[in-house]
């Protein structure tokens, strides 16, 4: 109690806003932190534009496929389309 607290949404995002919720409501002040400190982990693509960042988007579409399929994780590069790897 009276520590930081990190969540990484994005293996939960559903529980972000509980996790934080309980963290708080149940936070006791320490020599460490005398209020709350919450970090959270997000899935986040940044590129000049949508396109590009949806472009961008498929390698990490990938590797969630493969860890469903049971494939290798290795990274992939982005593709054009998803549609043929579904």
């Amino acid at each position: 109690k009276g520590l930081p607290y990190a969540f990484a949404s994005h293996f939960a995002p559903r529980y972000l806003h509980e996790a934080l919720r309980i963290y708080r409501s149940n936070f006791q002040p320490s020599a460490v932190l005398d209020k709350p400190y919450a970090m959270i982990g997000v899935p986040l693509i940044a590129a000049p534009t949508d396109e590009e960042a949806e472009f961008l988007a498929t390698t990490a579409f990938q590797r969630v496929l493969a860890l469903i399929r049971g494939e290798s994780l290795k990274q992939k590069p982005p593709v054009e389309s998803m549609a043929p790897l579904w």
